[in-house]
């Protein structure tokens, strides 16, 4: 028995021990309901899987900004740190 007769006889075992009488034809309502659901479950998986995209690249672009922000502050700090040790150099010398 090749490949392709094995696939079929277990098809028809299958749908023996199932139940099933008749195989949907592309024209059933059956056929047409399970085959628009399967399509909108596709695209809410998509949307699902963007949505997901989005909100990782939204948590990226916060934290480099609150990277940014706190570089700006350290910046900022240090720059009026360095003025006061400037200014206080310069009353040292000239006492």
């Amino acid at each position: 028995m090749d490949h392709l007769s094995t696939l079929k006889y277990q098809l028809i075992e299958t749908e023996v021990i199932m139940g099933i009488e008749k195989r949907w034809e592309p024209q059933d309502d059956k056929y047409l309901e399970t085959l628009k659901y399967a399509q909108t479950r596709q695209y809410h998986r998509a949307l699902d899987h963007l949505q997901k995209l989005v909100v990782q690249r939204l948590f990226e672009l916060q934290k480099l900004n609150l990277a940014e922000t706190v570089l700006q502050q350290t910046i900022h700090e240090l720059k009026k740190e360095a003025h006061g040790i400037h200014k206080g150099h310069k009353q040292a010398g000239s006492d």
